[in-house]
């Protein structure tokens, strides 16, 4: 069941939008503020947002979040030409008028999420339910403390997370640094990420980890991030 996550401050509306996505099969998480938002979104992994145009005025949007995973995004809301393009450059990659019925907005939706999933086929996909990973046609079954740091760093592909926000995320700061790198070894020799190009997890001295698709050039570069720590 495809999980919706679905943050707008009002709660009629944000409701009445959880009833249509109920009707069309989706599970949904429903958030009227952005430190639910967050947390829902880590701790639950939806697979689309749907926010209000609300949720982007102030300076500490919800879209402005660093760093925030790559999931398809929309924004619904009733403003005119100014409104779509603040949201777009904000970082959504859709935008809805309020007015639309409820067909046409499950029809973008899915829309949308076709698109993603046709350019993750060749990627990596997560299995939250059996714990699975997909990497490029191979399937891997992890532990929860193994898919919980993966999911993190999957989420943020091609981003650097800091090592703080990683033990933050996937232990609650209840263990070292020492454990992080032990489990980011781990997760290389498990998954097979140690060949030259594919995807790898790279660390970055001082920052923290990033999971990306990497070539023997940009691994050897002397500016480069070490690979294998």
């Amino acid at each position: 069941m495809t999980r919706v996550l679905i943050f707008y401050p009002t709660n009629e509306r944000r409701q009445a939008l959880g009833r249509i996505f109920v009707r069309s099969g989706f599970q949904v998480l429903g958030v009227a503020d952005k430190a639910t938002a967050l947390r829902r979104l880590y701790q639950n992994r939806p697979e689309v947002i749907v926010l209000s145009d609300s949720a982007l005025q102030s300076p500490d949007s919800f879209l402005r979040t660093k760093p925030l995973p790559r999931l398809p995004v929309i924004v619904i809301g009733h403003g005119g030409e100014f409104s779509q393009a603040m949201a777009l450059e904000a970082g959504a990659d859709m935008y809805i008028n309020e007015s639309a019925g409820a067909g046409e907005l499950i029809a973008r939706v899915n829309a949308l999420l076709r698109r993603y999933r046709t350019r993750s086929q060749q990627g990596t996909m997560l299995d939250p339910n059996q714990r699975q990973v997909l990497i490029e046609g191979r399937t891997f079954r992890l532990t929860p403390t193994e898919f919980r740091l993966f999911s993190c760093l999957v989420f943020n592909e091609d981003k650097i997370v800091c090592s703080p926000q990683l033990v933050t995320c996937v232990w609650d700061n209840k263990v070292s640094m020492d454990t992080l790198q032990f489990y980011v070894r781990r997760l290389r020799n498990k998954l097979d990420l140690i060949t030259e190009g594919g995807y790898r997890i790279l660390n970055y001295r001082g920052e923290g980890y990033c999971y990306c698709r990497v070539g023997k050039t940009q691994l050897e570069s002397e500016a480069g991030p070490t690979a294998n720590r």
